[in-house]
């Protein structure tokens, strides 16, 4: 099998995205409710939500 590195990454990357996110999606929404730029304005999260 010849391939490259590149090739080879390129081949993962929507699997290993597709995981990345599954795991890693609310960790992600967490970080950008603490900091994001909607944290300047409010600290508290939005009515209705969570």
């Amino acid at each position: 099998m010849i391939a490259t590195d590149l090739e080879l990454f390129l081949f993962l990357l929507p699997g290993l995205l597709g995981t990345y996110a599954y795991f890693l999606y609310p960790a992600i929404l967490r970080l950008w409710g603490a900091c994001g730029p909607r944290a300047r304005r409010s600290a508290t999260p939005p009515p209705g939500r969570g």
